[in-house]
């Protein structure tokens, strides 16, 4: 009964006679599967060490083998000889579809052992998986300590509004926003700008931008250390790494339109801000930054305008819980996932911005700072990018390379599990189907429904 059920399925198999005769020829060739078969002609032993050590790790799934017409078979999948299995492989990954789906592909109709493993390295090393994959999961939002005191830390970027060009520079420990109308693009525009908010407010200690050419260039460089402040930027075409400044941008930009709009002064608009409790810190920036109420169109009460200190620890409980928040709505709502660190020497795919793939290979050289590389691509242009704008290339062994995020891990093992090497073999119980249960091209058997036999 076994063996028509078995010849059953094998009389349906959707395989060209030339690729079935192709599987015969190179299974008797196979020194593995010719042990194999000539186990299955008459038993498995009683015991794994009775077995040759290329068999053992068969032994647990021993029950599922059968040979049919000179090839191998796993329950109904084709035992594929090692000599086709690259083929096989490329196959499986026709229309490159992805490591998961085309190693589900493959496990619906051949099998053999470490062919996950096989699969995963064929399409990690595939060019062209490599170039249209999507971009990575975004990191866990990384918020900025909040400085020891005032003005301590500060950044600034540039922006345009209306054909005019702006300096908007902010404070890390008030959010108190400088705002300055440039004369031009030049660089000296810029430092002037800011020349005149150090002698109202002092000089920092750090100034974080982005890579503009303005604050690139070998001036401002001389700037920073004849005033003694240290320049940090963030990763080119990555703004989130200047996340607060730009926030302050969209900001300023709103003040200004409303009051183009509004017939209103932009001035008085950006009082009303300063003076207006922020929603991190529940103070108002003005006040925290010059300890003190500033006047405003508002009418006031003498003793509210009296300089008065906030305790930094009433602050930082108010800055903390507030990052803590906005961390947990940013890590829920993009599903964020941290990304392995990179090395020295590791091989990487550059995003390119302007064809939205990963079209530029490159080496990474060294890490300027926290999720920030500095790469250098094949043909010789040394460039820095977030770790988000850089995905590892596979190099050998998958498991030793592992993806970035994008490929989840099936729950399948590549290899049948590790048997008990005293397990006694223990006869299968066969039972026949029921005499009126139908059996379909594929071996799924079809049970009438019970409540039939209630009437017969």
């Amino acid at each position: 009964m076994v063996e028509e059920y078995v010849w059953s399925i094998a009389s349906v198999w959707p395989v060209s006679d030339f690729m079935r005769e192709r599987i015969r020829q190179e299974t008797s060739k196979d020194p593995l599967l010719v042990k194999l078969q000539d186990i299955l002609r008459t038993r498995w032993p009683t015991t794994i060490h009775q077995l040759s050590p290329e068999l053992r790790p068969l032994w647990s799934a021993r029950h599922l083998f059968s040979a049919v017409e000179g090839i191998v078979l796993r329950g109904s999948q084709i035992v594929i000889p090692k000599s086709l299995r690259q083929d096989i492989a490329q196959r499986a990954h026709e229309g490159h579809l992805g490591v998961s789906k085309t190693k589900h592909r493959a496990r619906e109709v051949v099998w053999w052992p470490g062919m996950n493993t096989q699969l995963e390295t064929m399409v990690a090393n595939c060019e062209i998986c490599a170039k249209y994959r999507n971009q990575q999961r975004k990191e866990p939002l990384c918020s900025s300590p909040l400085p020891e005191r005032p003005w301590q830390s500060v950044s600034a970027d540039l922006f345009q509004w209306r054909e005019a060009h702006y300096l908007l520079v902010v404070d890390h420990y008030s959010r108190f926003p400088e705002v300055h109308k440039l004369a031009s693009l030049q660089c000296q525009s810029t430092i002037k700008a800011l020349k005149q908010m150090f002698a109202c407010h002092g000089i920092p200690n750090r100034l974080h931008s982005d890579n503009g050419p303005q604050f690139a260039s070998r001036e401002f460089r001389q700037f920073a250390h004849k005033y003694g402040f240290q320049h940090t930027t963030s990763s080119p075409l990555h703004p989130q790494g200047n996340g607060l400044v730009e926030r302050a941008v969209h900001t300023v930009k709103d003040l200004l339109a409303k009051s183009r709009d509004s017939g209103e002064d932009f001035y008085l608009a950006l009082l009303a801000y300063r003076a207006t409790p922020h929603d991190t810190t529940s103070l108002a920036p003005a006040h925290l930054l010059m300890g003190r109420r500033l006047r405003t169109t508002l009418p006031s009460w003498p003793s509210v305008l009296q300089p008065e200190l906030v305790p930094r620890p009433t602050i930082e409980a108010c800055d903390e819980k507030r990052k803590r928040q906005q961390a947990g709505y940013y890590d829920r709502r993009h599903g964020a996932k941290a990304l392995l660190p990179l090395k020295q020497g590791d091989p990487v795919l550059v995003w390119d911005m302007s064809s939205q793939k990963w079209l530029i290979p490159a080496i990474v050289q060294s890490k300027v700072h926290d999720r920030s590389y500095q790469v250098k691509t094949n043909t010789g242009v040394v460039l820095r990018r977030n770790r988000h704008q850089l995905r590892k290339r596979a190099n050998g062994d998958p498991r030793r390379n592992p993806p970035d995020e994008d490929d989840e891990n099936d729950g399948e093992e590549d290899d049948v599990p590790a048997a008990d090497p005293h397990q006694e073999i223990q006869p299968v119980p066969v039972t026949p189907p029921p005499a009126n249960t139908t059996v379909t091209r594929y071996g799924r058997e079809v049970h009438p429904p019970a409540w039939r036999t209630e009437y017969v």
